[in-house]
């Protein structure tokens, strides 16, 4: 059976606040559908991974359950932990 998916992956450490927290082996991933970009569903491992999600469940919640806020929006990154 073939699935008509899209994967996004990005490691923290390839973002700016990633390489100024000094992480590593952290990962943001959503899987949407590759017609509307529909969220099927995401992982976020790594610090602030709650507040990252959020964007994503918030989205999963609406009519069109769509992706594509996220790409077109700009967001500001997590706060460095102490």
């Amino acid at each position: 059976m073939k699935h008509d998916i899209l994967v996004g992956y990005y490691r923290y450490q390839d973002t700016a606040m990633g390489e100024a927290m000094t992480v590593k082996d952290y990962f943001a991933k959503v899987i949407v559908d590759r017609d509307g970009y529909r969220i099927l569903g995401a992982h976020i491992i790594g610090p602030e991974a709650s507040i990252l999600i959020q964007e994503i469940v918030t989205l999963m919640y609406t009519g069109a359950r769509s992706a594509i806020p996220i790409f077109r929006g700009m967001h500001i990154h997590p706060p460095c932990p102490k």
